[in-house]
């Protein structure tokens, strides 16, 4: 059996259903600040002293549960997607990315993942000191890099928002953008694009290519408490 989820976003716990085990009560990671919620778009990268390099076209979405980052470059191995939950340290103003998806395969078992990121257990390198320059615009720092940000034209933090998983799926939806992720396919899919239309508009792999439209599952999703868009979408969203 494939294992199934019931994802869950509660203030004070996190549970995680399957078949097999009974729900622990979990800690949730500290969300992202409000601010950091919407459609993001990469300035650019700069590494060490060389010039900034804008060549990437990268789309990061954000909701209070989950994240969705994809990035195209010319050559393959600037294009990759990863998908999970960040968590905030308030402490020292740093994002850290916990990916349950990851078109290197370094995620593993979608399953196995979100347990250890739910319950605090997951480990990650992926993490930069954040700086908001303003609403619209902040800095991402960290060993040897620095990233510019700014907030795709048209999308704020108050937009309504899904966060829904289910076994070897994640969807995340901002507004009228999306970003979305299986293994069930092969190859494994990871794009992002409007959800009018589930037309892409992004891809990192094989499974879609843009203008395509993605064939969501329409069933067997977890959906997080906090999501303000209810599953299905309404047809005046999606439609």
């Amino acid at each position: 059996l494939k294992l199934q989820f019931l994802y869950l976003i509660a203030t004070s716990q996190q549970e995680l259903l399957t078949p097999h085990r009974a729900p622990p009560l979990m800690t949730p990671p500290p969300p992202p600040p409000l601010w950091l919620r919407g459609v993001w778009q990469r300035e650019f990268i700069q590494r060490g002293d060389r010039p900034a390099d804008r060549s990437v076209t990268v789309r990061y979405l954000q909701t209070p549960s989950l994240f969705f980052d994809i990035r195209v470059g010319a050559a393959a191995p600037d294009t990759m997607a990863f998908a999970g939950r960040a968590a905030w340290d308030e402490a020292a103003q740093e994002l850290s990315w916990h990916a349950a998806f990851n078109t290197d395969g370094s995620a593993g078992d979608d399953g196995a993942a979100w347990e250890g990121i739910l319950g605090g257990a997951h480990r990650t390198e992926d993490k930069g000191v954040v700086r908001r320059v303003t609403e619209d615009r902040w800095i991402e720092s960290g060993d040897g890099y620095v990233e510019e940000w700014t907030r795709v034209p048209g999308t704020t933090a108050a937009l309504p928002q899904l966060s829904a998983v289910q076994a070897q799926h994640v969807l995340v939806v901002v507004g009228g953008a999306f970003g979305y992720a299986t293994t069930a396919t092969t190859p494994h899919t990871y794009c992002s694009g409007a959800v009018r239309g589930w037309r892409v508009e992004h891809t990192a792999t094989e499974a879609v290519r843009v203008g395509d439209v993605v064939d969501v599952p329409q069933t067997g999703w977890g959906v997080s408490q906090d999501s303000t868009l209810p599953w299905p979408l309404p047809d005046s969203h999606a439609g």
